[in-house]
């Protein structure tokens, strides 16, 4: 019974992942341990060392609170935007640029 203990804790038995022939195999850590590993995890873009921006990059938005805005990802480049061109990107499955106000010189 002691190998099936959890090894972060030392106090409750490992969470059961399946049984086979008789077998039973073990996850790696118990329930409550396995869940305060998965909210430790850092998103991609702030393991690579991207910062988000106070702006919004596809429409100018200029955000009050960091919740207002979220970050794209598209081929390993990150851009930030806020929720709502993130709620026109998930339908669209593409992010617009935003129209810049040059005219050109001709």
């Amino acid at each position: 019974m002691i190998e099936n203990i959890c090894p972060k804790c030392n106090n409750r038995a490992r969470a059961i992942n399946y049984k086979k022939n008789d077998k039973t195999y073990y996850r790696r850590l118990c329930d409550p341990c396995n869940a305060d590993e998965k909210k430790k995890k850092k998103p991609k873009w702030l393991t690579q060392g991207y910062k988000k921006k106070t702006k919004c990059e596809a429409c100018g938005f200029s955000a009050d609170y960091t919740e207002q805005l979220t970050v794209y990802e598209s081929n390993n480049s990150f851009k930030t935007i806020c929720l709502n061109c993130d709620a026109a990107v998930k339908i669209t499955n593409k992010l617009e640029k935003k129209k810049s106000d040059l005219k050109p010189d001709f």
